[in-house]
Formats: structure tokens, sequence, C-alpha cells
């Protein structure tokens, strides 16, 4: 089971935690990091040495906007201090979680200041968008970041940088295109699984294609990844394509061993209609095609896709 670490500035608020986590998650650390951006930054050491696999602020917060009440949870979808933002990929994936387990939660951004926020400027903050204030989800992502906890990170402190990211990955597949034959993947597996999940595909990749580029990239927060496969370069595309049951067996054969899915943004459709037999038990494929031949005598709806 992976390590989470809580990060929580006061001590009522790390109490509260503990008991919350001790029934649910007995490899979790809850850190008191301190009141204020002073100690929380102070406290960034500290996370380094848990050398934690996942990190998580949480306490008690100020709104920002009417609709929120005592007691409501808000997940934040990216923290801000106006200078750096940070964005919190999983934070979709966390409040579904919770709304699951019965709890009312909503996402947006958290705004970060230095001070307590004073008369008049709860409307300023809630003017950039954010529902909720605290003093301390900012200095610990920058301390964690610093110490190494994150390995490898780039933030946007401007619109223009923020746009230039999102230009980066909605161009992705388009750059593909300049690099050759490229055999698709769209995988889901357990968010914790990632990092290890494509470790084990990069190995196999190369061993079984030397010089073929793994490029994955996409909603790394839920846990959905496409994984593709770009061929070496100045090898024949023909040639490479025509592995493509072969690279998509070593894939999916690693998906399954992390209990993943072989479809997952992207449906079944026709490209993996074939695959789902042997990824679904016989039961289950059976009770889908009675389903649709109840529904769809004709076969009209949707015709030749995933059955």
């Amino acid at each position: 089971m992976s390590r989470l670490t809580v990060c929580a500035p006061l001590g009522v608020e790390a109490r509260a935690l503990r008991r919350g986590l001790a029934a649910s998650h007995d490899r979790a650390e809850v850190i008191r990091t301190g009141y204020g951006p002073v100690r929380a930054a102070a406290a960034a050491s500290r996370i380094a040495a848990s050398a934690p696999d996942m990190l998580a602020v949480g306490g008690v917060g100020g709104a920002l906007t009417s609709d929120l009440n005592v007691g409501d949870l808000v997940v934040a979808s990216e923290v801000t201090d106006g200078v750096t933002t940070v964005t919190c990929a999983s934070a979709p994936l966390l409040a579904g979680e919770l709304r699951r387990a019965g709890l009312e939660a909503r996402t947006g951004p958290i705004a970060t200041t230095r001070h307590l926020v004073r008369a008049g400027e709860h409307a300023e903050l809630a003017a950039t968008g954010a529902v909720a204030v605290d003093m301390e989800s900012v200095p610990l992502l920058a301390g964690a970041a610093e110490s190494g906890v994150i390995k490898d990170a780039a933030v946007a402190v401007t619109e223009s940088q923020r746009a230039d990211f999102w230009r980066l990955r909605d161009n992705l597949s388009d750059a593909q295109r300049f690099e050759g034959g490229s055999i698709k993947h769209d995988v889901s597996v357990a968010v914790t699984d990632v990092p290890a999940f494509l470790e084990e595909v990069e190995a196999a990749i190369a061993a079984a294609a030397p010089g073929a580029r793994l490029v994955a990239f996409g909603h790394l927060g839920d846990g959905n990844i496409h994984c593709n496969v770009s061929q070496p370069i100045g090898a024949d595309k023909a040639a490479f394509l025509k592995r493509w049951g072969e690279i998509n067996a070593i894939v999916h054969g690693i998906v399954a061993r992390h209990n993943g899915s072989i479809s997952a943004e992207h449906g079944v459709g026709q490209l993996k209609r074939d695959l789902l037999p042997q990824v679904k038990d016989p039961v289950a494929m059976e009770l889908m095609r009675a389903l649709k031949r109840t529904l769809d005598p004709q076969g009209i709806l949707n015709p030749s896709k995933v059955l």
C-alpha cells in the first residue's frame, strides 16, 4: 500500500485527521505543520524525510463564496498565491470518492495568502475564481518540490505560461504524427500504480522493440493514460505498425497485472471489440449480448460496436 502524508496546520485538525485515517489507511502519516505560511514552509523538510508516495494538505479554510456553509468539503482543483499556481489533477477523483462515501464535496480553486484575510479582501480573492482561502497550501507544495518529494515539476506563474502548458498537452497527438508510426493504447490503472505501471511498460517495450519510444500522457490524475509507443527513429513505419497486436498484448498484459482496464476514455468501439472477450468473463459477455438483443433486436443502434 502506498504511503500517504497529510499536512494539517492546527493540532485539532491533525488529531481529527489521525482518527479518521486510522481505520482506512494504516500507512498514513499526519504532520502538524503549524499555523501560517512560515511554519508551513519550515515543515517541508519533514515531508522530505517521510518520503511519501502521496501528499495532501487538509484543514479548515475560509469560504469566499456565499454558497459554502460550515462543514462543507472543498477539494482544491488548484492552489495559488497569486504568483505560484499548482494544479491538483486528482481533485475530481478525490471529490468523487468523498461523494461515494456519502459526503458533500465540491471542487474549485483555493487561494493562499500570507496573512489572515481582512475585511474587504474576500471580494477581491473571490473575483479571481477562488472558492476558499488558506495560508499553508502553496508553501507546503513549493517546499515539497524543493526538497525532492516532487521529483520534476514545472509551475506556471503567468497566464501565458499556463496557456503554453496546455498547448503542449493539446498538440501531443499531432506531434506524434511527425515521429512516424505510433501504436496507441488508452488504458487505466489505479492512480497509485501509475509510476510502477509506466516503468514496467517502458522496460517491456525496450526489450521487445529496441529504440521504440514510450509516449505516455493524458489524465494521470485519474489513472487514465494514453500509453502510446512511437517507432524507433528512422525505422520503417509500415513494418512497425504491423507489430500493433504484439505491442498491444505487451501493454495490455501489464495493465491486467495491475488490475486495470484496456479501455478508458475512448471506450471499446471497433478497435478493441475483439479484445473484449479476452478481458471479460463469459457470463458478463453473454449478459451484455442479451441486453443488446433485448434493447436492439434489429441491430440498428451503433452497429458493429463493442459486441
